[in-house]
């Protein structure tokens, strides 16, 4: 259970949800209410197919590139900092 909080807590760090939406509204704000939630419903599921990827392909898809997985912490790590 700790490693799944840890893995949410790590990805909203990364992604920032708040921010995101500033963004969006920001870029969006000349477009119409339909456009809008059809632009944030493309980008959810874009985004939501990746980590489904991610989270079933795991290791595999490091073992392609030749990246350990240590060697992928540790840069995760770095980002981070």
């Amino acid at each position: 259970m700790k490693e799944h909080i840890q893995a949410i807590v790590t990805i909203l760090a990364l992604v920032n949800p708040v921010m995101c939406m500033a963004i969006f509204s920001k870029c969006v704000e000349n477009v119409s209410k339909g456009e809008k939630e059809k632009g944030a419903l493309k980008a959810v599921g874009a985004i939501g197919m990746v980590l489904l990827v991610a989270a079933i392909a795991r290791t595999a898809i490091l073992g392609v590139f030749g990246i350990s997985l240590g060697a992928f912490a540790c840069a995760g790590g770095g980002i981070l900092v």
